[in-house]
């Protein structure tokens, strides 16, 4: 059952993540389904090798939640300093935008994707053995995860749009309405970051090395 839902939210995953670029609704579905799929297997697979690092779990827990909270911050650091500092209106935030190269979608196609569908699931795997550490990761997962759903939905489609369109007074007032809720946006990221943070002050999952010595040595003799 786990993986049945792991293949149904990878496959909403990647069809949303196609749907950002207007193509055929065939041909996003198509590769959506198959993104599903295929880390479906390959979350199985990885999953099977990964169990041996559970038996010595506190330096693979605390080092995939600072991953994701490192990844996260990159994401959000530079939608920090263009928003608010660099580009603090909307007239200049869409000629940032319109003359922003492929550097900048690269940036993102790379590290979105890399926290989406490795660091994450691997943070939620690390620490899903503290009762205490999973509920913070599942709360800190779901709330990222909304996040790139709105992001996919609506966010990333109107920036991509922009790009190709005629500077006018009523692109202007549209990139102001967009910039003026992007700030929740931010801010939920923010508490993404911290939450993941957090997860490191509190006891390490415990292997099952560890748990079959205590029993052994409580046994009376």
């Amino acid at each position: 059952m786990t993986y049945v839902l792991i293949a149904l939210f990878a496959s909403t995953l990647g069809f949303l993540e196609a749907r950002i670029f207007n193509g055929p609704i065939f041909v996003e579905l198509g590769l959506g389904v198959s993104l599903g799929l295929v880390w479906t297997a390959i979350a199985y697979g990885v999953s099977r090798l990964l169990e041996r690092f559970r038996e010595n779990p506190r330096n693979a827990s605390n080092a995939s939640a600072i991953a994701v909270a490192l990844c996260a911050t990159m994401l959000l650091t530079p939608g920090i300093l263009l928003e608010l500092m660099m580009f603090p209106n909307p007239d200049a935030y869409l000629s940032m935008i319109q003359t922003a190269g492929n550097g900048t979608v690269g940036f993102y196609a790379t590290f979105n994707p890399l926290t989406e569908w490795i660091l994450v699931p691997l943070a939620l795997f690390f620490n899903w053995r503290s009762p205490v550490r999973r509920k913070i990761a599942i709360v800190a997962a779901v709330l990222y995860y909304l996040e790139r759903v709105a992001t996919y939905l609506y966010f990333a489609p109107a920036v991509l749009r922009w790009q190709g369109s005629q500077k006018s007074a009523e692109l202007v007032q549209q990139v102001g309405g967009w910039l003026s809720i992007d700030w929740m946006r931010m801010a939920v990221d923010g508490l993404t970051i911290v939450l993941f943070v957090a997860i490191t002050f509190l006891p390490a999952p415990v292997g099952r090395i560890s748990v079959r010595a205590s029993r052994a040595v409580s046994v009376p003799s």
